[in-house]
């Protein structure tokens, strides 16, 4: 699981189930079409959407381990830019919780934006 599985046809594979596991394009797409199948997990806090999704298309654009899961969050004024690609569902699913509580932390403590930088080490401060 997360390796590159190279074609016949020398190509990279990139279509892949929710284990890792290559899949031709027409099981994608059915794997695509279902929405149970395709998102991994939603939270909402304080208005912020945590959306974690299965992909199936690798996102590393050959540059590493496959990469077939998203968090992305909507809403929020730190968050609407937020995203994350991952190689596993493990690893979404931690990274779904990880981010969860960063954001209920952040609201907990009703911090500002420029506090935020501080604590986070994000940006310049």
């Amino acid at each position: 699981m997360g390796t590159r599985q190279v074609g016949s046809s020398g190509d990279l594979e990139i279509y892949y189930n929710r284990r890792g596991e290559r899949i031709d394009h027409d099981t994608y797409l059915a794997h695509a079409a279902d929405r149970d199948y395709k998102v991994v997990k939603k939270t909402i806090i304080h208005g912020n959407e945590v959306s974690t999704v299965w992909l199936g298309i690798d996102h590393s654009y050959g540059t590493g381990m496959i990469l077939i899961f998203e968090t992305m969050v909507f809403g929020g004024p730190l968050w609407e830019s937020f995203e994350r690609r991952y190689t596993t569902e493990g690893e979404a699913l931690l990274g779904h919780s990880i981010i969860s509580e960063m954001i209920s932390w952040w609201y907990a403590n009703k911090i500002g934006r420029h506090e935020w930088v501080k604590v986070s080490g994000r940006g310049n401060g």
